[in-house]
């Protein structure tokens, strides 16, 4: 079969790979569409080598049918439509003792080194245990199906923030998760969502999907936006979908007393906090990194497009076109937000 394979530095390649047979427990899957996450962009950089090192197959996100099944298969059948979990767990340490499988001691990811180099999802064919599979409602599309894992994240996000009804939030980054908690906030009963980016494309893609407030912060200071909106109180809820030193301290200073920063972006790996700010404002700072049960909930949302997804896929590429699918990801002139390859 065909996969693409980081090779090195910006560079992606097309090559043969042994056929995957089921082992018990496990599901083959004829990936249909594939998606390449900000994570996978910073590996085709080198940015992060030990997590993206040369000779994996890339990527994460896919849907597509099942095309043949091992042993106790979950119930699963040849032609089924599903939507693929990146991650599995052992199903027995603390964490997963409580059914937090996302943060499970030995958590294997697809198209990931960063526990055990494990294959990735840009291919033509996946072995993956049953319990990462998820089926596909008739009204989801295999394209459609590739976004149920960065709508989880945003489902999962706001979760762990506790959004009032009524709260305000601001989200600062507008890559596909942060569309996608524009557009969560919005169905979880925000009634103000003010997006924050340097990217006016994506900035009018967040007005489009319900942010009521737009701020380019290379036109004007996004906190001054903030506040103005907030009468000078600031944002309930800060979500950092960014992953920078700077927008990590907006997002602090962006919230009222006793606010929320959701921390989500990881570009720069350490970041040092206003720690008077925090202590004396009592703000809470909640990490947040994948998703449980919440796909269910990304699944029906998807379905009957209150999550609209559809918007954010924005170039779709054959798998031989790989390399130019992920050059185009890493563009920040190209006006990209979902990048697909579809094998």
């Amino acid at each position: 079969m065909k996969a693409a394979v980081l090779k090195g530095t910006g560079e992606i390649a097309i090559e043969e790979r042994p056929l995957p047979h089921p082992a018990e427990g496990e599901v083959v899957v004829r990936v249909r569409a594939a998606g390449i996450c900000g994570s996978d962009v910073h590996g085709f950089e080198g940015k992060i080598p030990k997590r993206r090192p040369p000779g994996i197959i890339m990527g994460h996100e896919a849907a597509g049918e099942v095309a043949e099944v091992g042993t106790a298969s979950g119930g699963f059948k040849p032609g089924d439509r599903v939507a693929i979990h990146p991650t599995t767990s052992c199903r027995e340490c603390f964490a997963c003792s409580r059914g937090w499988f996302h943060l499970c001691d030995s958590m294997i990811t697809l198209g990931s080194a960063m526990r055990v180099f494990h294959d990735g999802v840009l291919c033509e064919y996946l072995a993956v245990p049953h319990h990462q599979l998820h089926r596909l409602p008739e009204e989801a599309s295999f394209e459609m199906g590739v976004m149920v894992e960065p709508a989880s994240n945003a489902v999962h996000l706001l979760d762990r923030g506790d959004l009032e009804v009524g709260g305000v939030i601001a989200v600062f980054g507008t890559g596909t998760i942060g569309l996608l908690v524009v557009q969560a906030a919005r169905l979880a009963g925000a009634r103000k969502v003010i997006a924050v980016d340097i990217n006016p494309f994506r900035l009018e893609r967040a007005r489009e999907l319900g942010a009521e407030v737009v701020v380019n912060a290379k036109e004007r200071d996004p906190l001054e936006a903030i506040r103005e909106e907030t009468d000078g109180r600031g944002a309930d809820v800060a979500v950092e979908a960014a992953g920078f030193t700077t927008t990590y301290l907006q997002s602090v200073e962006a919230v009222r007393k006793r606010g929320k920063v959701l921390a989500l972006g990881f570009i720069d790996p350490e970041v040092t906090f206003p720690m008077r700010t925090v202590i004396y404002r009592e703000i809470s700072i909640v990490g947040c990194c994948g998703f449980t049960h919440e796909v269910e909930t990304a699944l029906a949302l998807i379905a009957s497009s209150r999550l609209q997804v559809k918007p954010l896929i924005t170039h779709t590429f054959p798998l031989d076109a790989a390399q130019q699918a992920f050059q185009t990801a890493a563009d920040p002139a190209a006006d990209s937000i979902k990048v697909l390859v579809v094998p």
